[in-house]
């Protein structure tokens, strides 16, 4: 009598899974609106960070400006007099 394992080594390999064959053009064609794809996904992960970075100056400058913490030579200028 067989055991468990025995019938299990036995067993038929998995057939592969579908392969489908399709000329080269069809191919590049397809890898192009793959990357397409990939570069909307990434340029706008790269305009999010910009645009995260921007308002993180902005905010940095604000904090030293409200903190008074910027030397006298970068502190923005309020009123100018007119000669």
């Amino acid at each position: 009598m067989y055991s468990m394992f025995e019938n299990f080594v036995n067993f038929p390999y998995p057939v592969a899974p579908n392969v489908y064959v399709i000329s080269d053009s069809d191919f590049k064609n397809y890898q192009q609106q793959e990357a397409q794809k990939q570069l909307v996904v990434l340029e706008s992960q790269l305009n999010r960070y910009q645009r995260m970075v921007e308002e993180t100056k902005l905010a940095i400058e604000e904090l030293k400006t409200n903190a008074g913490l910027l030397p006298e030579a970068e502190a923005p200028e309020l009123a100018h007099d007119a000669p």
